[in-house]
């Protein structure tokens, strides 16, 4: 409050002088900042603020509105929590829920005055310094006025007016009034401008000196006037108690009240207000039986994680809700049931399938799983060659497997263990199979030349079949000492191209045999080649004939031929 607050006693005097005192009309706020002085909708051109409450003195006051002085103005703020001096700035904490002493020394002598809250000094400064601190009043305790501004009630209970060196010079407790009378005409109260519709009322709701108070709310403006208090020192003393409201009941909880199929890892949370806007704190009560036990205290946070819980198990729980000022209030005791939990499948769909035979040595164990709940699952692998067969892996999420080489012609056995998250489980039956047995690959089959000439080389094909289709190794003797040791990986079936070159004449046997990928080794093959001295032209060109042409081989043809080529000669 800035503005001269004698303008408001002017604009009224002239309003009425205009208008007539039944045509006040009413002033807007449209153009006057939160900084000055806001006119309400009625004729008394009181202050108008909202949710505050206001303890007045005057050192002048007319029931006409003229030459109203403000030496004191406390505004007590229920939403930012204060008492202040409005003229100077200064504040202090408001205090709610108990009686709280306003205690104004005042020395007219020297212009001064004290200002206490709770017996802390609010301000000091001159009596007259008036709404702009300028000195415009004048040196006399003319009233005082307890103003609502349409808030929320308050109650004052022992005022009074001592004069230093003298005593008491007045006082008011309101205990002689009868209760809920109107104070308006009684004990030299009355309202604002005189006018009833300002008065306040008795009450025994609360009081400091039993049975009584005066309720100050709405649109209570309750004023009383002092005269011929002009010099010497005094001390005005007027006790206030400011109602704390308490919280709102906590409300929106979650899980809703009677929630069923809750998840075991759910938080609970909720909310809650309170109607002065104070600070707040809970209390949390959880449990599986109602009423439930407290398990947290002044917790801030309006979420609680009670841990896992326990599988279809209704759960009960309330909140109490304090404010700073102790108040509280405590939500319906709710409760919710959590889900209950079914195991996991029985793995199943074995592949190989139970008892399958000729299986692979190289084989990828699958199975089907999941869980009813939609829980995660994780399994246990158990593999071996005799039954039960032992754990080989475990806590795997995938349903497959990968043994590595399995042996031939063997039983496996294997089982799946299914956990679900909560540590459900299902074990699942053992499962067998047998690998293929593996036979030996056939002898090489040797194709070639049978007799050639030292020095030349010759090709010769080797071709092996396995049975089972497996690779293979060839291990070739060309009879010479030359050896082509486990050469390969070929397929069973391919023609295999190799050349060799013999340098002395003689007789010799080519040997060969087969190794598959396994180890398992074939009969040795053998093919007979008979190398001789290198001959004429002719007969070299005889010589590659036969090795083109292979029935020409055949000894008395050979023989026939040479005989020939030596009569020729």
């Amino acid at each position: 409050m800035r503005e001269n607050m004698w303008k408001k006693g002017l604009v009224i005097v002239i309003t009425i002088l205009f208008f007539g005192a039944s045509g006040i009309p009413s002033f807007g706020v449209e153009n006057i900042s939160n900084a000055e002085l806001k006119f309400t909708n009625d004729s008394s051109g009181k202050l108008l603020f909202n949710g505050e409450s206001y303890f007045i003195m005057l050192n002048n006051y007319s029931d006409s509105g003229v030459g109203n002085e403000w030496s004191v103005q406390m505004r007590f703020d229920s939403e930012l929590k204060i008492v202040e001096s409005e003229f100077d700035d200064e504040t202090l904490p408001l205090i709610k829920d108990q009686w709280v002493e306003i205690k104004v020394n005042i020395d007219l002598d020297s212009d001064w005055m004290e200002i206490y809250y709770d017996g802390d000094l609010l301000v000091e400064k001159n009596w007259t310094a008036g709404v702009n601190n300028d000195d415009a009043g004048i040196l006399n305790i003319a009233a005082v006025d307890l103003y609502a501004n349409a808030a929320s009630p308050v109650y004052y209970d022992d005022l009074s007016l001592e004069q230093v060196g003298t005593g008491t010079v007045w006082s008011d407790n309101f205990d002689s009034y009868a209760d809920g009378s109107s104070m308006h005409g009684q004990g030299g109260w009355k309202g604002w401008y005189n006018d009833e519709n300002y008065t306040a009322n008795v009450t025994s709701v609360k009081s400091r000196s039993s049975p009584h108070s005066v309720d100050i709310n709405g649109d209570a403006d309750l004023v009383h006037e002092y005269s011929g208090y002009t010099s010497g020192e005094f001390v005005y003393i007027a006790w206030i108690f400011v109602p704390n409201a308490v919280p709102n009941e906590p409300n929106e909880p979650e899980p809703e009240d009677g929630a069923t199929d809750v998840s075991i890892n759910t938080n609970i949370s909720w909310n809650c207000s309170d109607q002065d806007g104070d600070n707040l704190t809970y209390d949390i009560y959880f449990g599986n039986y109602s009423p439930p036990p407290k398990v947290v205290s002044n917790t801030s946070s309006i979420t609680y994680a009670p841990g896992t819980l326990e599988f279809g198990t209704t759960y009960y729980w309330q909140i109490v809700a304090y404010d700073e000022y102790g108040a509280s209030n405590a939500s319906p005791i709710w409760n919710f049931t959590t889900r209950t939990n079914d195991p996991p499948n029985t793995p199943g769909n074995p592949n190989p399938p139970d008892g399958e035979t000729d299986v692979p040595l190289y084989k990828t164990l699958g199975w089907s799983g999941g869980d009813p709940d939609g829980d995660d699952v994780t399994y246990d692998v158990y593999f071996g060659d005799y039954s039960p067969p032992p754990i080989v892996e475990n806590n795997q999420t995938g349903t497959t497997y990968s043994p590595g080489q399995l042996e031939f012609g063997t039983t496996y056995y294997w089982q799946i263990v299914a956990w679900d998250e909560f540590g459900y489980v299902t074990i699942g039956a053992i499962w067998s199979f047998s690998t293929k047995t593996n036979d030996p690959p056939d002898p090489p089959t040797i194709t070639g030349p049978t007799i050639g000439e030292e020095g030349v080389e010759y090709e010769y094909t080797f071709v092996t079949t396995d049975p089972d289709q497996d690779k293979i190794y060839l291990y070739i003797e060309w009879g010479d000492g030359d050896v082509e040791e486990w050469i390969g990986l070929y397929d069973s079936d391919e023609e295999v191209l190799l050349g060799h070159t013999w340098s002395e004449t003689g007789e010799y046997t080519i040997r060969a045999k087969a190794k598959d990928s396994f180890g398992l080794e074939s009969d040795w093959a053998e093919f007979d080649i008979g190398i001789s001295k290198k001959s004429k032209a002719t007969d070299n060109v005889l010589f590659r004939l036969i090795g083109q042409f292979p029935l020409l081989e055949r000894p008395y043809i050979i023989s026939y031929i040479l005989t020939m080529l030596c009569d020729s000669e």
